[in-house]
């Protein structure tokens, strides 16, 4: 199906809303059409019927770009399809974000037919050949008795570089410590978190010696440009082709890498 039209419907803080302006001026900048633009309260979790009813709008788009965290997700994805049958509408192709790729959303019951091989998105994902990443899953694994959830890596990665950055800073000073990310995550002597075989004393040791380390985390390489800017993005393409509830209910349709 070829998508020309689009509405979005995003949160309205400062995640969901810059993410829906650059899908707004990169999918304009291909030629596709944005027909509606809309907004919700970031602390509105339940009725959607407005936004939905704004989103259609008096043409029907052929998909619907949806920015939202998991319960708000579910909530709008139900108005949605009661949308839909009341109204006799073309059900539209689905478009997510990371925020969308949780079981939660996909085990919901109620909007199978909805969402079941209809809604794609992308997520932030380690690189698949990752040693690093293999060895924090398996551990992860252990601890909770499933695989990482989205963003678990990325988390763990954080607390490792801010806690280098502050070690390098000498002082939780937030603009001490982006100046520093570059010399911890590039270039230098490489480093592992301890779910890998590292030592974290060793690390410390090296950053108040001087040294310059290059972590490589859980979630990938974690370089930081000068700005305090990731330099390289892996995302994963996902699609819902099951209800079960788990990690299995989405499918990798491809993992793409984005260098700055």
């Amino acid at each position: 199906m070829k998508v020309d039209k689009v509405s979005v419907i995003y949160r309205d803080d400062p995640y969901g809303a810059k993410l829906a302006e650059k899908f707004k001026s990169e999918f304009e900048s291909l030629g596709g059409t944005v027909l509606k633009f809309v907004k919700y309260a970031e602390d509105k979790e339940t009725d959607f019927s407005s936004e939905i009813q704004e989103a259609y709008g008096s043409e029907n788009p052929d998909a619907l770009v949806l920015i939202t965290f998991v319960e708000d997700g579910i909530n709008l994805l139900k108005d949605l399809k009661s949308y839909i049958e009341q109204n006799n509408k073309p059900k539209p192709k689905l478009f997510g974000c990371d925020g969308n790729k949780d079981d939660l959303i996909s085990g919901e019951k109620t909007i199978t037919d909805l969402i079941k091989d209809n809604f794609v998105g992308t997520a932030p994902s380690a690189p698949a050949d990752s040693e690093i990443y293999k060895a924090f899953s398996q551990k992860y694994n252990q601890k909770y008795g499933k695989p990482p959830e989205i963003n678990s890596d990325n988390a763990y990665d954080l607390v490792y570089i801010l806690s280098m950055g502050i070690q390098a800073a000498g002082e939780p000073d937030a603009d001490k410590v982006k100046a520093k990310l570059p010399q911890l995550t590039a270039g230098g002597e490489k480093v592992k978190p301890v779910s890998a075989g590292g030592n974290w004393k060793d690390i410390i040791t090296k950053i108040s010696q001087g040294a310059d380390i290059d972590y490589d985390g859980a979630s990938g390489s974690n370089e930081f440009d000068d700005k305090g800017d990731i330099k390289i993005g892996i995302y994963n393409i996902w699609k819902v082709i099951n209800n079960n509830g788990d990690a299995n209910d989405f499918q990798s349709l491809k993992i793409k890498i984005i260098e700055k």
